[in-house]
């Protein structure tokens, strides 16, 4: 198996490989994402200072009524909510994704390779608050750089994993071929919840990095899955990874 690359069993007995995101890639993701963060912090903070200006000299001018301090408190209170629910706030809407780690097409995922949970998230992004003592993220830094998982202390808690993905390995939807099997298939957001649908989505980024014979016992292992869930027989002039796409298909 390659450095870095993982394999986990999830319950439903599917084996996920991937591969761990590397230290260089999530500092290069953190960067990103404290650039944006910086650039916002500026732009609210001349925005705030000209609305508290523009408000005074409206008031001396023309008398007209000054914006209430309450409205001024309320908005940097907002403001300061967002920059520190950064990561949760993008993790949740994007699926285990900052814009940075999406630039580096990097994501947080469960230890099983599927999406995190509301509750998972917000565990993991609580506790970046050890992650960043002394100063400069230096306790979750050490972290990383001590465990071959690459895992920070949130990481531990929350029991996830930043992995690296390949998009281009994704498949598009108008690539992916579609199969008559799958059109009677009644609630396939209830028989493959999003988290279920990210092992799926996840077998995709990671099947190039896993060896023939591996990828092959992957795939058949979800097909399996898929026709135990759904009833769903894979037909015979199908290949596994064309029966997996359908399904991917139909539940995006």
């Amino acid at each position: 198996m390659a450095q870095g690359t993982f394999t986990y069993q999830t319950s439903e007995k599917v084996r996920i490989s991937f591969e761990a995101a590397s230290v260089p890639h999530r500092i290069a993701a953190f960067c990103v994402d404290t650039a944006i963060r910086g650039a916002c912090f500026f732009l609210f903070y001349f925005l705030l200072l000209f609305m508290a200006v523009g408000s005074a000299v409206m008031h001396e001018l023309f008398r007209a009524e000054a914006l209430h301090e309450t409205v001024l408190v309320v908005l940097l209170l907002f403001f300061a909510v967002f920059l520190f629910s950064y990561h949760l706030i993008f993790e949740l809407i994007w699926k285990g994704q900052t814009p940075g780690k999406r630039v580096m097409h990097l994501r947080a995922v469960n230890d099983d390779g599927s999406y995190m949970s509301f509750g998972t998230a917000v565990l993991r992004n609580v506790f970046r608050i050890v992650d960043m003592l002394p100063a400069g993220y230096a306790v979750g830094l050490v972290t990383m750089v001590l465990n071959r998982r690459r895992k920070r202390v949130g990481d531990y808690v929350a029991g996830t994993i930043v992995i690296r993905e390949r998009v281009s390995d994704i498949p598009k939807l108008s690539d992916v071929r579609e199969l008559d099997c799958f059109n009677g298939l009644r609630d396939p957001g209830v028989l493959f919840p999003e988290k279920s649908a990210g092992i799926i989505e996840n077998y995709f980024s990671a099947k190039n990095d896993l060896s023939p014979a591996a990828r092959d016992r992957v795939a058949r292992e979800i097909v399996f899955l898929i026709e135990s869930r759904t009833g769903v027989k894979k037909p015979a002039d199908v290949t596994e990874e064309e029966f997996i796409g359908a399904l991917y298909r139909v539940l995006r």
